[in-house]
């Protein structure tokens, strides 16, 4: 007996539900069970049997990560998952979008941009140094005090590929909902 792809799909997308969640993930991949839950207003087990005979059929690819599990349509490279995963999580999109706004920035910078503790802010940029998004540079540079000159450490960061970032939120610009991504890409368009 042969196995037909396309049939299985057309199988697997005949109820309408399915389909919605097909063309919800293809449309906004790296999306998190909870997400979908809410997009679709499902309740919690019909949408695990739906996403599983979906995963079942091969239409879709999990990703279980962390705390949540990312679901994306079949096809999509392990990079651009890797990258849409640290894109889906709010406060790593705004560390990511002020790096695009204007490099180097000093950690002080993010303090302040993203209202948050300068720990939290730390536990962020480390998360992003060590997936290889941000490059961390470290310098020593003299200060002006009162009474002395002092040489203090500073670190800056930096993008490691802005392109493949730009270009990745501007073709999934629709699956984001977040005004600073739209700002962003207006004015990269313009």
């Amino acid at each position: 007996m042969s196995f037909n792809y396309l049939n299985e799909k057309e199988e697997a997308l005949k109820l309408d539900i399915r389909k919605k969640i097909h063309e919800l993930i293809t449309e906004h991949p790296g999306l998190h069970f909870r997400e979908l839950q809410r997009r679709t207003d499902l309740a919690t087990g019909q949408l695990e049997y739906h996403l599983h005979y979906l995963l079942r059929s091969n239409l879709l690819q999990a990703e279980k990560k962390e705390h949540n599990i990312r679901y994306y349509p079949l096809g999509l490279q392990k990079e651009e998952q890797e990258l849409l995963r640290v894109l889906r999580q709010r406060t790593i999109r705004k560390t990511i979008l002020l790096l695009l706004e204007k490099e180097p920035r000093k950690h002080k910078e993010f303090v302040v941009a993203l209202g948050i503790s300068p720990s939290s802010v730390s536990w962020y940029l480390q998360r992003l140094t060590e997936q290889k998004i941000i490059f961390r540079k470290e310098s020593i540079v003299q200060r002006a005090d009162q009474k002395k000159h002092q040489k203090v450490p500073e670190r800056t960061y930096t993008l490691i590929e802005p392109q493949k970032i730009i270009k990745t939120l501007i073709f999934y610009k629709e699956s984001f909902t977040d005004k600073l991504v739209d700002r962003f890409i207006e004015t990269w368009e313009n």
